[in-house]
């Protein structure tokens, strides 16, 4: 006969049957027990030991989310597939299992069960398996899948950049120069778009490109549009050029998403603003009737930002020589010629020398301002 025995949880009665505790942990269990000899000879016993290997009842559960998830920012989508897994019968502690980081296209099971996903993930059901072994006993294995639903997300940027071309070269604005503006249009949504267009309403803009017949999630396009703006004479009074496009696309569900465009953030909505400088005073001081270029005439850069203004023009001996109200460089301006009042005669060519010039202007606050000074005429 067996001397009943009992070590812990495993319990091995009089006829030898083992009995192994409910909820007994996994391991290995080592448990001696005694035999004896029945009737003649009860002193004739043996002693041995039984191990009992117990394994844990591992369940790894199917996880089916049917709440959609974004798969535009990407990142920890704050699942995690242990969450429903069992070690008998109970939430498992994830201590006791392993679980080797797998990964399937845009999903990523993490080690610890965290389940990531791709930046721009396009919409759609996604699944993927994964298995998680018992540390104690590494052959106690179980499979499941977690299957996950990612939502239709649609959106769209628009980046727009200016640039003075200072076609003179001269380092001011002028009536008439170009600003050149560059678009970049990004899809920030995870579907396709498709007819992604741009509008622009700043009078005078000349907008050149075409839609965009498709534009993939995550995919910028700089090259489809561009536009050129001649400045006019407000905006130099005004210091700047400010203005903001439109940028509009498609999705396979017929959504149209649009955006405000930004000066440098895709996530922004700020208009585009360029400084311009162009009314600066600065008098040259030299003519040159007979020669080439600005100088032919007496110039005064950014008087055309002051129309209330007046210039006089005197010789060595105190003459005036010329006088205009509203100067303005072009069409009223110094050509080295008299068209003064009083001892020289009108349209009479001036001879070469130095004179003098009283420059009277109001400025943007409507205070008189006044400048003066010695000009020389060269032939």
């Amino acid at each position: 006969h067996v001397t009943p025995v009992t070590t812990g949880n495993i319990l091995i009665d009089v006829d030898g049957n083992v009995t192994i505790a409910a909820n007994t942990p996994t391991g290995s269990y080592p448990v001696t027990y005694t035999i004896c000899e029945s009737g003649v000879s009860p002193a004739n016993c043996s002693s041995a030991t039984v191990t009992v290997e117990v394994v844990g009842k591992l369940i790894a559960v199917d996880d089916i989310v049917n709440t959609p998830i974004s798969g535009v920012l990407g990142g920890d989508t704050g699942i995690n597939v242990l969450g429903n897994d069992l070690l008998n019968n109970s939430v498992l502690n994830p201590l006791s299992i392993t679980l080797i980081p797998v990964n399937n296209g845009p999903l990523t099971v993490n080690s610890d069960g965290s389940l990531f996903i791709d930046a721009n993930t396009p919409a759609g059901n996604y699944t993927v398996s994964y298995t998680i072994c018992e540390v104690l006993n590494t052959a106690n294995c179980s499979q499941a899948t977690i299957s996950i639903i990612v939502q239709e997300l649609p959106s769209i940027s628009l980046i727009k950049r200016a640039i003075f071309e200072d076609n003179n070269g001269d380092g001011f604005a002028q009536a008439g120069e170009t600003v050149r503006y560059s678009f970049e249009i990004k899809n920030t949504g995870n579907v396709v778009l498709s007819s992604v267009f741009v509008t622009d309403n700043l009078a005078g803009l000349v907008l050149s490109g075409n839609p965009i017949a498709s534009l993939n999630p995550g995919e910028v396009n700089t090259s489809s549009y561009s536009a050129v703006y001649s400045l006019q004479q407000s905006d130099i009074n005004l210091g700047k050029v400010v203005n903001q496009a439109l940028v509009s696309g498609t999705s396979p569900d017929a959504v149209v998403v649009t955006d405000l465009s930004d000066d440098s953030s895709e996530l922004g909505d700020q208009a585009t603003v360029l400084g311009i400088k162009g009314c600066e005073i600065e008098v040259f001081n030299a003519v040159a009737p007979n020669g080439n270029g600005d100088n032919k005439v007496f110039r005064v850069r950014g008087l055309e930002c002051y129309v209330d203004n007046s210039v006089e023009i005197y010789n060595r001996w105190g003459v005036l020589v010329f006088e205009a109200q509203g100067y303005n460089n072009t069409d009223k301006a110094f050509r080295g010629r008299s068209e003064g009042r009083v001892t020289v005669k009108t349209s009479e060519e001036l001879p070469e020398g130095t004179y003098y010039y009283i420059l009277r202007y109001k400025d943007g606050g409507s205070v008189l301002q006044e400048k003066s000074g010695y000009l020389y005429i060269n032939r």
